[in-house]
């Protein structure tokens, strides 16, 4: 005669696995949140559209010519803006970020293709100096983590 305090070995395993079953649920459904999130996050990022649509020949509204040398103003918050710049090829540039309360990655900033890195506070400003790049050169800026970038595209 079985003892009623006494459970089937069954029964037992059964409840584990449902117990199991719905542990992968959640953690599906938590993954999924992640995910979604992630994806809304960077859909919000790239949806600052980077810089409006320019006729050849032409440059982005922060690229100014003074004294004979192209000025390339980026400003780190929340990302950079603009994440794209066209700049005239064949022109000495200077490039002049500016960082307004970047608290995130992005108060550090690299450009690879000059091995220039620096970090600053949340409100400095730096300026790098930028040979004349041939036509058809695409440079790219990116945040101490590489999420945040930054393209100046000289034509």
């Amino acid at each position: 005669m079985k003892n009623k305090n006494q459970s089937n070995p069954k029964e037992k395993i059964t409840t584990q696995n449902s117990q199991n079953q719905k542990s992968l649920i959640w953690l599906g459904v938590v993954l999924l949140a992640i995910a979604g999130f992630i994806w809304w996050y960077n859909a919000y990022q790239n949806s600052g559209s980077t810089t409006t649509p320019i006729v050849a020949g032409t440059t982005s509204s922060n690229v100014k010519m003074v004294n004979g040398k192209q000025e390339i103003s980026i400003i780190a918050w929340n990302g950079y803006n603009p994440r794209v710049s066209i700049a005239k090829a064949g022109v000495a540039t200077t490039i002049k970020i500016q960082w307004k309360n970047a608290y995130g990655c992005e108060s550090a900033v690299t450009i690879p293709s000059l091995k220039y890195a620096k970090n600053l506070d949340a409100n400095g400003s730096d300026s790098v100096e930028v040979e004349p790049q041939k036509a058809w050169t695409t440079m790219e800026g990116l945040c101490g983590m590489w999420m945040y970038r930054f393209q100046i595209k000289f034509e």
